[in-house]
């Protein structure tokens, strides 16, 4: 069963999808066949995620309809402590490969501006 963040989602992105061809911005939307597409779920609501790290390598994820999940700690997450308003999940993805499932997070995060260039002049900036 789909969660109904997820099947909300999928229904604006075909409304967005034909406004896109009415207004003669794009073509008409293809359906992606079944057995031609990777299977995935969308999670459109970072907050329901309940990220948390158990240690260095694991950590816990919560998903609607399936529960509490043990995942692999690849990359460093703006959870607990780290997470602001600037820098936060905003959502996620499962996705059905040939090794199982994985989960994608989408992650809001603050760059800095770039520093002006401290040095001589040289080449293009003389």
């Amino acid at each position: 069963m789909l969660p109904a963040q997820a099947a909300q989602a999928v229904l604006k992105t075909c409304l967005r999808a034909w406004v896109n061809c009415w207004e003669g911005r794009a073509e008409e939307p293809t359906y992606k066949g079944r057995f031609r597409s990777a299977m995935s779920v969308d999670i459109p609501q970072g907050r329901d995620l309940d990220i948390t790290r158990v240690h260095r390598r694991w950590g816990m994820v919560n998903t609607p309809k399936v529960g509490r999940v043990r995942i692999r700690w690849t990359e460093d997450l703006p959870v607990g402590s780290r997470a602001n308003e600037k820098n936060r999940i905003t959502g996620g993805r499962l996705v059905k490969h040939a090794l199982g499932w994985h989960i994608a997070f989408r992650v809001q995060t603050l760059e800095r501006a770039p520093e002006p260039h401290q040095g001589p002049e040289v080449g293009v900036d003389a």
